[in-house]
């Protein structure tokens, strides 16, 4: 073969690959953000309902942040009965973090605006740029990979991001997008529980669909929740950073805590107390502390910790009530101080 030979035959292998790994970047795009029956029947289908609600709302609003302590475990319509002024439920899951939880409203933030970022605790451990369920958003909301790359997709994770969380929403839409005789398993196979779905949130954006269900057995102690006495202050640096905008433009932030079981409360109560010193000596923002106001009578909930039944949902709403109620007053009465 001669040299010139040789190297038309180099380019054709080149154009190959190269015509092979478009492809393959393609269809691993297509299969990870088209939308799917996943994404239009799943529990995340209701972000961009709540994206309605929150672009909608008159000024000034309460905004609350948080994962499923929120989305299953309060009452909006109760809550802006008890407040006058609007109330918009952000509540999604842990999973999705807390940095793309606060991103997502940072550019709805009003002047007179009230801010009630109430997280997990795994938020401030090792859940606040949250994981592979962040994959789901694109499809639902074009916009949300915004919010996503400053937290989800930074230059130590990138990697890892694509080798794990992609292969793995690969594989769960695949079964929803190619025929079963390519995937081995039925188009109606998901891994997701029947009662965590769209049509178990109302329209306030709360849901509802365990309320008047029996709690189910689970470890009152939250085992998976690694020691949170140190929140790590990466979580803490980056938190100050995103609220600094918000207040900016004139809002309030409070942290409040999530409603938990007494038992927890109790069992990780050191814990609890070195949490509290440490966000309230290193967030930019107000910090109600009082988590024994929010351990609630194990009988309370319905399946983890967070998620609180019928009774326990009034309990904490009405609780969450009176300390946003305490914080608004004090922010008509004294602009821009810190209590």
């Amino acid at each position: 073969m001669t040299e010139e030979a040789a190297k038309q035959a180099s380019r054709k292998r080149c154009s190959a690959t190269v015509a092979s790994l478009s492809i393959l970047t393609v269809l691993t795009i297509w299969i990870v953000f088209a939308q799917t029956k996943i994404d239009r029947d799943s529990y995340l289908a209701i972000c961009p309902d709540k994206h309605k609600i929150l672009k909608e709302s008159p000024s000034p609003k309460v905004i609350l942040v948080g994962g499923s302590n929120l989305a299953l475990g309060m009452d909006s319509a109760l809550l802006e009965a008890r407040l006058k002024r609007p109330v918009v439920n952000m509540g999604t899951c842990i999973q999705v973090g807390l940095g793309y939880m606060l991103r997502e409203i940072e550019s709805d933030v009003k002047p007179g605006d009230t801010i009630a970022v109430i997280p997990e605790y795994e938020h401030w451990v090792d859940q606040f740029n949250g994981d592979k369920y962040l994959l789901m958003l694109p499809a639902l909301m074009p916009k949300s990979i915004a919010w996503i790359t400053p937290s989800y997709l930074t230059p130590t994770s990138t990697v890892d991001r694509f080798t794990t969380d992609f292969s793995w929403m690969t594989h769960k839409r695949a079964k929803h997008m190619l025929p079963p005789v390519l995937t081995g398993k039925s188009s109606d196979d998901d891994d997701d529980a029947v009662l965590y779905n769209y049509s178990g949130f109302n329209r306030q954006g709360d849901f509802v669909a365990h309320l008047d269900l029996p709690g189910k057995s689970f470890d009152h102690s939250q085992a998976s929740l690694s020691d949170f006495s140190h929140p790590n202050p990466a979580a803490i640096k980056a938190f100050n950073s995103i609220v600094k905008n918000m207040q900016a433009r004139g809002a309030r932030v409070v942290l409040l805590p999530p409603v938990t079981t007494a038992s927890f409360a109790r069992l990780r109560k050191a814990q609890l107390d070195s949490f509290y010193k440490e966000v309230a000596e290193g967030l930019n923002a107000q910090v109600v502390s009082d988590y024994a106001e929010y351990a609630l009578n194990d009988n309370y909930f319905f399946d983890c910790i967070y998620h609180v039944r019928k009774e326990g949902r009034k309990l904490r709403t009405e609780q969450v009530a009176a300390d946003l109620k305490r914080v608004i007053q004090a922010q008509s009465q004294s602009k821009g101080r810190i209590l």
